[in-house]
């Protein structure tokens, strides 16, 4: 058993004194860690016939408010536990199983709400009241395994409900995987291990994700990333980030290891010939607390497409108008030069610079970008990625960023999830 009930569950003064560094400091109290740890150290499991008697959530608004701020949470966080308590030797069969069965079942979440919401919007009721009566068979075989040991008043209307509930369940653990994102990149909760619960969840997605049927998408998109930044003072940051973007709105939240963090709040629209992107960035530092940003963008003549932005920076608790303005060059179907010439702040200064770029690609899977930047002071930079498929990594280095005394160079690596 994976998961002793915190309700109906006794556990060794001793052992949980013994285990407490190997907590994560958030879940103290959370049954589901504790008793993964316990299986970890070889720990046993044991039943008692005894009744005990809690409360339980008596409206919708306190069920939820449990499960998508505290048990589902909980559950992301502690994932990592689950693959050691699999690969572990002493591990029981059964109990392996189980690990591998919740390991799936969890990363898998985000592609069942998503199918859900298609076969809904495509209106298949076939479709949906198959799957409804295949999860009602696997109620009735569950109540009939079991009933001899609870007692329903309402027995039939609960099995024929359940399976709604069940599906209520798994939206609330895919909205939970975005509330355990938010306070990871907080800093509110540390992460187990964190590079390996989310390779399982980012490299499963990609493999059954049908991104390439047009027909499919719901249009979103979701963006992990993650940035390790060096410079030449000889400090170095971490942090991740998670691009959430839904019809013609996203959001872009990115957290660093020195207490930094960005989100960003913005939209893509349609005008006559013109594509209108407004933006309002919300920063930790003092240098741009808000910052609200403008760019318009609009086919010109032929191959060339033109764009211009404006950006606001609140510096000495003045506003400073930073504009921008840059052409783009179409050579194919997916290949362009860009040419962008903008002012940047730093240090209570103002530098012009100007930055080349270009995307060459093979097809629609492979995309290659390199480029350069020049300020007008004579310091520069390069840029350069690579993306396959879902998959892309960028690297770029700044001399003397900012107006500041100090080169940056950045790695950021991350995956493209489109449905």
């Amino acid at each position: 058993v994976h998961c002793v009930s915190g309700a109906a569950g006794l556990f060794k003064t001793e052992r949980v004194k013994k285990f407490s560094e190997f907590h994560s400091g958030v879940f103290q109290g959370e049954d589901l860690e504790r008793t993964m740890l316990e299986l970890v150290a070889d720990g046993r499991v044991l039943f008692c016939e005894s009744r005990v008697q809690t409360d339980v959530p008596i409206t919708i608004f306190s069920l939820i408010k449990q499960r998508l701020f505290g048990w589902w949470p909980g559950l992301w966080r502690n994932l990592p536990l689950f693959l050691k308590i699999m690969f572990k030797k002493r591990t029981p069969l059964r109990l392996r199983f189980e690990m591998a069965y919740q390991i799936v079942s969890t990363i898998t979440d985000p592609l069942k709400i998503a199918s859900f919401v298609y076969l809904f919007l495509r209106q298949e009721w076939m479709v949906l009241a198959f799957v409804y009566l295949l999860y009602l068979l696997m109620e009735f075989i569950v109540f009939f395994r079991i009933k001899s040991d609870i007692s329903l008043k309402n027995s039939v209307t609960t099995i024929l409900f359940f399976p709604f509930y069940n599906v209520f369940q798994m939206f609330i653990r895919g909205a939970a995987l975005l509330v355990y994102l938010w306070k990871r990149l907080r800093g509110e909760w540390r992460g187990v291990r964190t590079a390996i619960t989310f390779s399982f969840f980012l490299l499963f997605i990609p493999v059954l994700a049908r991104a390439d049927d047009e027909e499919e998408k719901i249009n979103l998109t979701l963006q992990p990333r993650h940035e390790m930044i060096k410079d030449s003072n000889g400090r170095s940051f971490s942090g991740s980030g998670l691009y959430l973007g839904y019809e013609n709105f996203y959001i872009d939240a990115i957290r660093w290891d020195n207490n930094y963090e960005r989100i960003s709040l913005g939209g893509y629209f349609k005008v006559d010939d013109f594509s209108i992107n407004p933006e309002l960035r919300f920063r930790s530092d003092d240098l741009e607390a808000t910052v609200p940003k403008l760019t318009v963008e609009r086919s010109l003549f032929g191959p060339f497409t033109g764009r211009a932005a404006l950006q606001w920076v609140l510096a000495d608790e003045d506003r400073i108008l930073l504009p921008r303005a840059g052409i783009d060059y179409y050579y194919g179907d997916y290949n362009f030069v860009s040419v962008d010439f903008y002012r940047e702040y730093g240090n209570g200064e103002i530098d012009n610079a100007v930055m080349v770029k270009n995307r060459l690609a093979l097809g629609k899977n492979i995309k290659f970008d390199a480029g350069f930047i020049i300020k007008e002071g004579g310091d520069a930079g390069i840029c350069a990625g690579i993306a396959w498929k879902t998959f892309f990594v960028d690297y770029s280095f700044i001399e003397n960023l900012e107006n500041y005394n100090f080169d940056r160079q950045t790695i950021t690596a991350g995956l493209i999830l489109k449905f």
